[in-house]
């Protein structure tokens, strides 16, 4: 059974799977393998620490590095 990710590679996989070029919130949820949950807090947690940028669009949000 594989190990738990700690927040740094949870951090990794989010950046990877955006500079890949995923910026839709579902996506990146999909491509880093993790609850919506747990997503939104790293996303939020990224944000505020200037990982990475919000893009607020009229209907979606999506994210850039």
């Amino acid at each position: 059974m594989k190990n738990r990710r700690s927040k740094l590679e949870i951090y990794i996989d989010v950046l990877q799977t955006i500079k890949e070029g995923t910026n839709k919130p579902t996506r990146i949820m999909y491509g880093a393998n993790l609850s919506w949950k747990l997503l939104q807090d790293v996303l939020e947690s990224m944000v505020e620490q200037d990982l990475i940028e919000e893009i607020d669009q009229s209907r979606s949000v999506s994210y850039t590095h």
